[in-house]
């Protein structure tokens, strides 16, 4: 465990040693020129905030001095809503800054940060640590609806807007407002006024007028929810990846199975040359659809995190060819969709982003664990492009890779394969079938016309490493 470091103060200044660190007096000075070089890029830290060094017989001691300042956690107590909504929305256009601009994170804390005599408001903390997809913040949102007693639901409705525009000016992604959402959503809540503020802080950051449909539970899609899912046989789709002759094969099979109802558990575009037309071809199909994380890239153009240069190439051409129409209808999609005794989504349920962990050999057991935790016997997910079921049995965890198997476990992970990018070393067009009734599961795995999938990305002139990888089905 970090030392705690000494701090010293008297009724103007407070002085802080940083203790933890053995330096001789000269690395102790390219610390703090280091230092310091890094908080005036930061722009959060009182002007008058000095570093220095005190030498002593084993070396230098780093230390700094500030001006006392009142902290947040002790002006909340008297300020008046607008006035704290000011101040918490000052965090905010810092907290998303640097989030966005140096991939870290303040300690969003009340009392790490403090008001001067003029009302600026400044970070007290030295360290900044690493960026957290919005787990701290969202911790820091769920506090504040305990303490902030004098927020009502105006006040909650106004604080949202806030963090909901300056979500979107630094990341330019509605999807990070789902992830907060959620996880806000698991906190602990005291009362009926602590719910209430809770809904009116969510609908502010879904800039919704009416809460959503909660006959199925979905993420912040911004639109109605889908139907609930009644047949006894589902198609369940995955990783169609732009690749029209696969879904069209896949589609005929499943009308030629009587089977009318789906869900496809994302990454309905990238890789392929077919976007427009998939995303049409399921808009048409009825199916409920969420979303992956080539969905997200397409719609925002956030390709930077986890894109090879060959994907990101791909997602900049299809921005390009999709309306926008078709682009808000991906990004409208929803992270997941919960009914009945079962999980939908596209990466893996451990994952609070929904869309970018794998569920594999190396991850399956806390995935499993995660399905238990939360009382969700079944979860499809797509993602990893197999062909797999993992499951938890009273004896142990076990794998499947047969063609049909029964979902009659204590947890079970399925993916369905891919529609479009098969990784099996046959390039097929996977996906399955599941009985409601029996909890049975049924993998199918079809032929399709790939030469048309390969000469339209040759005429397109896609990276050749695609197209080849097409072909091998890896």
């Amino acid at each position: 465990m970090a030392k705690s470091s000494p701090i010293f103060a008297n009724e103007h200044y407070i002085v802080k040693l940083k203790s933890e660190f053995n330096f001789k007096v000269i690395e102790a000075r390219r610390w703090i020129s280091k230092t310091i070089e890094q908080e005036r890029l930061y722009k959060i830290y009182h002007p008058a905030k000095t570093w220095f060094v005190i030498h002593t017989d084993k070396g230098g001691i780093i230390a700094n001095i500030m001006p006392i300042l009142e902290p947040l956690h002790i002006t909340c107590e008297t300020a008046s809503s607008k006035l704290l909504i000011d101040y918490l929305s000052n965090i905010n256009e810092h907290y998303f800054y640097i989030a966005k601009q140096y991939d870290k994170r303040l300690d969003i804390g009340l009392s790490n940060f403090a008001i001067d005599d003029t009302g600026n408001l400044f970070y007290l903390d030295d360290d900044l640590y690493r960026w957290d997809d919005f787990t701290a913040f969202s911790a820091s949102i769920s506090h504040l609806l305990l303490k902030l007693n004098q927020f009502d639901e105006a006040a909650w409705s106004i604080y949202g807007k806030n963090i909901r525009k300056q979500i979107l000016n630094n990341f330019n992604d509605s999807h990070w407002i789902v992830v907060a959402i959620e996880q806000i959503k698991d906190s602990f809540i005291a009362n009926d006024q602590q719910q209430r503020s809770r809904q009116a802080l969510f609908k502010s950051l879904r800039n919704q007028q009416n809460p959503p449909d909660n006959n199925i539970d979905t993420s912040a899609s911004y639109k109605q929810a889908p139907n609930k899912i009644t047949d006894d046989l589902i198609a369940i789709i995955a990783d169609i990846h732009s690749n029209q002759p696969a879904l069209e094969a896949v589609l005929e099979k499943l009308d030629q199975l009587g089977i009318k109802n789906g869900i496809v558990l994302g990454d309905i575009v990238g890789y392929g040359p077919h976007p427009d037309t998939c995303i049409q071809l399921l808009i048409e199909s009825g199916f409920s659809v969420v979303k992956g994380n080539h969905d997200n890239a397409v719609a925002t153009g956030n390709s930077a995190r986890g894109f090879s240069h060959h994907a990101r190439w791909v997602v900049d051409w299809s921005r390009e060819r999709l309306s926008a129409q078709h682009k808000e209808w991906l990004e409208q999609l929803p992270a997941y969709i919960r009914q009945d005794n079962w999980l939908a989504l596209h990466g893996a349920p451990i994952d609070k982003t929904f869309f970018n962990a794998y569920v594999y050999k190396m991850t399956y057991e806390d995935n499993l664990n995660n399905l238990e935790e939360r009382e969700i016997p079944i979860c499809f997910h797509g993602h990893s492009h197999l062909s797999t079921v993992y499951y938890r049995t009273i004896t142990g965890d076990k794998l499947s890779n047969d063609p049909i198997f029964s979902l009659n476990h204590r947890a079970s992970l399925v993916c369905p394969g891919s529609v479009g990018k098969t990784r099996s070393q046959v390039p097929q067009a996977e996906f399955a079938v599941f009985n409601r009734k029996t909890l049975d599961i049924k993998f199918h795995k079809i032929f399709y016309k790939m030469a048309r999938t390969l000469d339209d990305m040759e005429r397109f002139k896609f990276p050749e490493k695609l197209i080849e990888r097409f072909l091998s089905g890896m």
